[in-house]
């Protein structure tokens, strides 16, 4: 079974048991790739199923990563920042999907004016190609701490 890569988690504020991403596949200007899961033993997942809703918080952690990275492709911080679920819109999901399955996250980067972002995002089962979630978040990003 896939385990967390320790430095994807110093992307995120999110530790375990609710950290879902497992690892990066690719990014590329404001487009971040990931595979993310729930685990079995997670507060989510009931007798092995996980609400489709959930996907929700997976592509909101995938939007951290992505907030996280695009800073220190500018040179700036990399230092992991709260980050508030502000909205979603036109977001559709799967009933349910089994805890343990491996999901395929993307989200773009749609419009930023800080501290407020959209992103647009899309979760599917590893294996198959399955569609659980996809929709638009809005999200607010806390400002770096001041010194």
């Amino acid at each position: 079974m896939s385990t967390i890569d320790d430095g994807l988690l110093s992307l995120l504020p999110h530790r375990p048991p609710i950290a879902m991403l497992l690892r990066v596949i690719s990014l590329e200007s404001d487009t971040l790739v990931c595979e993310a899961r729930v685990d079995e033993a997670s507060a989510f997942a009931e007798q092995g199923i996980v609400p489709g809703v959930i996907a929700i918080e997976m592509a909101a952690q995938a939007c951290a990563a992505l907030e996280t990275l695009g800073r220190l492709q500018r040179g700036e911080s990399g230092e992991a920042r709260q980050g508030y679920l502000v909205g979603a819109r036109g977001v559709t999901t799967c009933g349910s999907f089994r805890a343990g399955l491996v999901c395929r996250v993307q989200v773009t980067r749609d419009a930023f004016a800080p501290p407020l972002a959209l992103f647009k995002f899309d979760v599917s089962a590893k294996n198959d190609g399955a569609p659980i979630a996809s929709g638009l978040l809005s999200a607010y990003i806390d400002a770096p701490p001041v010194a």
